[in-house]
């Protein structure tokens, strides 16, 4: 039987009341039926008006309610070697980061207000905000993020991010390439 035939008799099965509402979503979108298709369709069927919020405009959508969610758990147990987003999803919740980068690839600062660069590119002084507190109420500082970035930056550690860092972490010395170490990191003072 096609998936049209198929997506015709879940359909049929949803208006004769033999599966219900969220068995006729899965089946049809696993079938191929957009989602928004499908619960447009279920919405028209069923008279629940909140599949079809989009369409009353945004003034008058529905307030309140709830709303499920679903998505892999991947292991969190170490945000320095996460491999995906969803782990990442997960502790953007509680966790910042240093900078952010939005969509159109521009860096902001987040847990550090400013930076400077060395003409050379080479030295880079990042100014921690100030007023920040870890969850106990202690302050964050500089040390929690040189201690942060030392750890991502650990070939033993295993993260990604050296991967995307190395070509910044070369340098030349007497002919040898060789990357640098953790102690190129220097604490100034609690925030830079």
């Amino acid at each position: 039987m096609s998936d049209s035939k198929n997506i015709d008799l879940v359909k049929r099965q949803l208006v004769d009341g033999e599966i219900d509402r969220r068995s006729f979503l899965r089946l049809s979108t696993l079938l191929g039926l957009s989602a928004t298709a499908a619960y447009a369709f279920a919405g028209k069927v069923t008279g629940d008006g909140s599949a079809l919020a989009a369409d009353e405009g945004p003034g008058n959508i529905p307030m309140g309610g709830s709303m499920n969610l679903g998505m892999v758990v991947q292991p969190i147990d170490n945000p320095h070697t996460f491999a995906w987003v969803q782990p990442s999803n997960i502790v953007r919740q509680v966790c910042e980061y240093l900078t952010y980068t939005d969509s159109a690839n521009i860096t902001h600062p987040y847990l550090v207000e400013s930076w400077e660069a060395s003409d050379d590119l080479k030295t880079w002084t990042l100014n921690i905000r100030k007023g920040v507190k870890w969850r106990n109420g202690r302050d964050f500082t500089a040390q929690d993020a040189a201690w942060n970035l030392a750890r991502v930056l650990d070939p033993e550690t295993g993260s990604s991010v050296i991967g995307l860092m190395k070509p910044y972490m070369l340098e030349e010395t007497d002919g040898t390439t060789v990357l640098w170490d953790t102690n190129a990191i220097e604490v100034v003072d609690d925030h830079t």
